[in-house]
């Protein structure tokens, strides 16, 4: 009986050792999806890359507990770091839908974190913060063409009204040309027919 007991003694602690390691499990689960939630929803909310790659760095640092955060553009033209990286460092490539690099991240964990939690964790929001970028990427390119194409639709407009005007003067100087022409095809014809008329009343006899 006591042996019984005994093996039933540790087959319970085995499954409480199992139960504890399923809910360490299970929080650790919990945080990633909370950080990655977080820092996601952070990251949409920003419409211009510049304004999204500080809203992602410093969502790391104050949501993910890192104690630095750096995001530098797949081509190098933008970066932005939040915290004095120290010590161990982690880093990952952001990489878009189509499998580009649009960025690469590298962050510093807190002193005696677990770097497996924050390999895991990690690697849990690395996928949304690409998504976030990306997206953040192509609006700020979308403006980018917009504005561009506003700009050209203006001076089209500008190059019309111009065009307009133009035509309005030279359509101004025709109808004062031909008036004057008329004008003067008109006086001598009068001073014609004036004559005329006296003529005939002077000689009209003599003319019949």
């Amino acid at each position: 009986a006591g042996r019984e007991l005994k093996e039933a003694h540790e087959a319970l602690a085995g499954r409480f050792a199992e139960l504890q390691d399923a809910r360490i499990t299970l929080d650790r689960q919990a945080t990633q999806l909370r950080t990655a939630h977080t820092i996601s929803e952070l990251a949409q909310r920003s419409l211009d890359v510049a304004v999204a790659l500080e809203t992602i760095t410093k969502a790391l640092v104050e949501q993910a507990g890192f104690v630095a955060a750096t995001l530098t553009l797949g081509d190098g033209s933008r970066t932005a770091s939040v915290g004095t990286p120290s010590g161990d460092q982690l880093e990952r490539t952001l990489a878009g839908r189509a499998g580009q690099v649009i960025a690469t991240l590298t962050v510093t964990p807190a002193p005696g974190a677990d770097r497996q939690e924050r390999e895991e964790l990690l690697d849990f929001i690395v996928p949304g913060l690409a998504i976030a970028l990306e997206n953040a990427i192509y609006r700020s390119e979308l403006e980018r063409l917009v504005d561009a194409r506003t700009a050209e639709l203006r001076d089209a407009l500008a190059t019309v009204a111009t065009t307009v005007d133009q035509l309005r003067e030279v359509q101004g100087a025709r109808e004062r040309f031909f008036g004057n022409i008329s004008h003067e095809i008109r006086t001598p014809l009068s001073i014609i027919t004036l004559a005329t008329s006296d003529l005939e009343a002077r000689f009209g006899d003599q003319l019949d």
